[in-house]
């Protein structure tokens, strides 16, 4: 993304977020998603050993409740034209990708036999996400799915790399891009695909991009990552970056001044703002 880039719906969103709608403690965490839509911003926010989704506005910062749940309901992704919610939700016994309603009604199952990090492809109809295929149960191989909005036409995608997880589809619906992990390690390398699965090709290859988390920009040029900046490669503290798609050329965003982390950006879709969580 080429030009100045503001972060001041990131600072004032979550500020927000960890001040009001969660009412931080010790057992609470919060997080955004690439989920944003005009001017709502719809995120999951962990709260006494549970998650559930949560809409916003970004202007006013009024924000509604989607989900009332005991299970794990995380990583939505509005639909193109802002009706519906993808997301993710333990309820069944394992994760399975879910649809909803802007509104938080019409919930309906679309995955079957567990499903992780859904996103939409740009026409609206098709829902990505990545799938266990391993033989066992709770395997750590996956694969990149898709299945339409009503839950047929399910169609497995990538067989490249061991885990793919976190897909995502370029604005202009020629490319997917997702973390592919090969054998376990606190690194995912950013493989991009044609939308079909074919000519898969290493973007970022092992290079402290941790969960897999990642945003494309409106115009298809830039990539918002999750990048650890512990020596040892784990976990935290975290910061995100800039990598521009065509160069390589990896930008550090925040100067950190202590073990403080910034993680899961998204882009705003004119991309001149982004949302992130931090901690």
């Amino acid at each position: 993304m080429k030009g100045n880039i503001s972060v001041a719906v990131g600072i004032f969103a979550l500020v927000f977020i960890f001040g009001i709608v969660c009412f931080p403690t010790e057992k609470t965490k919060c997080s955004s998603s690439d989920a944003t839509s005009g001017d709502i911003l719809v995120f999951s926010a962990e709260k006494d050993g549970d998650s559930d989704i949560y809409l916003m506005d970004i202007e006013g910062f009024e924000t509604i409740q989607l989900t009332y749940s005991p299970s794990y309901q995380e990583n939505p992704a509005v639909s193109p034209d802002g009706k519906y919610i993808a997301y993710c939700s333990t309820e069944s016994g394992t994760g399975e990708v879910y649809i909803m309603n802007i509104d938080g009604s019409g919930k309906k199952r679309l995955s079957i036999g567990g499903g992780q990090h859904p996103t939409w492809h740009p026409s609206g109809e098709w829902i990505y996400y990545a799938k266990p295929i391993g033989l066992r149960p709770f395997s750590y191989k996956y694969a990149i799915c898709k299945v339409r909005k009503d839950g047929t036409g399910l169609q497995r995608i990538t067989y490249f790399g061991y885990r793919n997880i976190c897909p995502k589809i370029s604005h202009d619906g020629m490319y997917l891009y997702f973390a592919d992990d090969p054998n376990w390690t606190p690194d995912d390398r950013i493989v991009r695909t044609n939308a079909d699965g074919s000519n898969p090709e290493i973007i970022l290859d092992r290079n402290g991009v941790t969960e897999g988390k990642f945003s494309i920009s409106p115009d298809d040029s830039t990539l918002l990552l999750t990048v650890s900046e512990n020596p040892d490669g784990y976990t935290e503290p975290k910061n995100l970056y800039f990598l521009d798609i065509e160069t390589g050329i990896k930008t550090r965003i925040f100067n950190r001044t202590g073990r403080e982390s910034y993680r899961n950006g998204c882009w705003s879709p004119d991309g001149n703002k982004f949302a992130y969580s931090y901690s």
